[in-house]
C-alpha cells in the first residue's frame, strides 16, 4: 500500500487574506485532498488590533474565525495548537480537528504550551510531531512522547496530567487519528504492523517493574530501520552543497 497521502497546507490562514485561505480549503476538498493541515494558535502574533470582537479591530486574523475560513473538520490538523482558549478547545474537539502537539520545537522556540490534556478530556484528536529541521534537528518521535509527559505535568503542576500510557497514545493512536488512518495506530488483527522495537535491558531502564512508563520516562535511542551513517553522509553532502549554492 502507497503510504503517501495529499494533504493541502497553509502556512497560517489568520496572518495571510482571508479570501485566499477560504480558496485553499475549497480548492484542496474539490480536488480530492486528503488532509489539509495549518498552524493553529502556534503563536501569539503580538497584536492589539485583533483577537477580540471589539468595535475597530481586525476580525480576519483572530483564531475564533478559524470556521468561516473553513479550516475546521475532520479532514483538518491544526500544528501545535498552543493558543486555544477554553472556546477554541471546545471547538477544536467539536468540529471534529486534530491537533499535531510539538513539545520539543514550543519549548525550544519559547512560544507556549499546548493544552493537552483540556484538548483530550474535550475529546480532541491529539496527536504528537517533530516539527521541521529549523526547531528540531533530532526528529525522534520518541523523545516526543518524554517531552509531552513532563510538558503537560509541568504546565498543569500535576503529574496526573499525563501518564505514560497516555503519552504513548497520543504518539501512536492518536497520530493515527489526526491522520484519519483507522489502518494503523493500535495494534490490533487486521491493522498495518506498524511496529517500532526498543530495548529495555540496559542502565537507564533497569530496575523499571513498568516497561511502558520506563520507555516513555527514558527515552529510547532510535528504532534502527535505515542505514543511518548512509543517510547522515548524504544529507551532511547536500547540506554542504546547498550552503555553498
Amino acid at each position: 500500500m502507497d503510504g503517501r497521502r495529499r494533504v493541502v497546507r497553509a502556512r497560517n490562514p489568520f496572518q495571510r487574506c482571508r479570501g485566499g485561505s477560504g480558496r485553499r480549503v475549497r480548492l484542496g476538498r474539490r480536488r480530492g485532498a486528503w488532509r489539509l493541515a495549518t498552524q493553529g494558535g502556534a503563536q501569539c502574533l503580538g497584536r492589539n488590533d485583533c483577537g477580540t470582537l471589539e468595535a475597530g479591530k481586525c476580525a480576519d486574523i483572530a483564531y475564533f474565525r478559524i470556521d468561516d475560513l473553513g479550516w475546521t473538520g475532520v479532514d483538518v490538523w491544526f500544528a501545535h495548537g498552543i493558543h486555544f482558549n477554553d472556546a477554541e478547545v471546545d471547538r477544536v474537539a467539536e468540529s471534529g480537528s486534530g491537533v499535531a502537539h510539538c513539545p520539543s520545537s514550543n519549548m525550544r522556540l519559547g512560544a507556549g504550551m499546548c493544552r493537552v490534556s483540556d484538548l483530550v478530556r474535550a475529546g480532541a484528536r491529539v496527536g504528537l510531531g517533530v516539527d521541521g529541521a529549523a526547531s528540531n534537528e533530532d526528529s525522534n518521535l520518541a523523545f516526543e512522547v518524554h517531552q509531552a509527559l513532563l510538558l503537560a505535568r509541568a504546565r498543569e503542576t500535576s503529574p496526573q496530567a499525563l501518564d505514560a500510557r497516555g503519552a504513548w497514545r497520543l504518539a501512536t493512536q492518536g497520530g493515527a487519528q489526526c491522520l484519519g488512518r483507522d489502518d494503523c495506530g493500535t495494534l490490533e488483527a487486521g491493522k498495518c504492523a506498524d511496529i517500532a522495537c526498543f530495548r529495555i535491558d540496559d542502565l537507564a531502564h533497569a530496575g523499571s517493574a513498568d516497561a511502558v512508563a520506563a520507555l516513555a520516562l527514558a527515552p529510547p535511542g532510535r528504532a534502527e530501520t535505515v542505514d543511518e551513517d548512509t543517510v547522515a553522509r548524504e544529507l551532511a553532502a547536500t547540506s554542504a552543497g546547498l550552503r555553498g549554492a
